[in-house]
């Protein structure tokens, strides 16, 4: 899919493509009429995301965890201890999938949609 957005005298390009083998292989297909969330943490501390009702603690580096979303917005608040929290709204249709990481830094990166 191919999105272009204008803002003052700037463009954006979003582009997706979805492959669907790649994305079994790596864990990342959306289970059908559903969204996945990877939440990630490659940083020194311990990360929490409140999500749908739902607080996902993941200490520094532990592996990613998944979660299925139906899709729609859903409020987030990411944070880590001596950080900024970072509160934002995540759409997600079905189909999608999205990440969420922590960086080596603590800061929270932007959502990246992963399939």
């Amino acid at each position: 899919a191919l999105e272009l957005s204008r803002k003052d005298s700037s463009t954006a390009i979003h582009l997706v493509q979805k492959n669907a083998e790649a994305a079994s292989r790596a864990n990342v297909l959306p289970e059908a009429g559903q969204a996945k969330l990877v939440f990630s943490n490659i940083g020194e501390k311990e990360a929490v995301l409140e999500i749908n009702e739902q607080t996902i603690p993941r200490p520094a580096g532990a592996n990613a965890v998944a979660l299925d979303l139906v899709p729609g917005k859903y409020p987030y608040r990411l944070g880590v201890p001596g950080h900024p929290a970072t509160a934002n709204i995540l759409t997600v249709a079905a189909g999608d999938t999205w990440e969420l990481t922590v960086g080596r830094d603590g800061d929270a990166w932007p959502p990246l949609q992963l399939y």
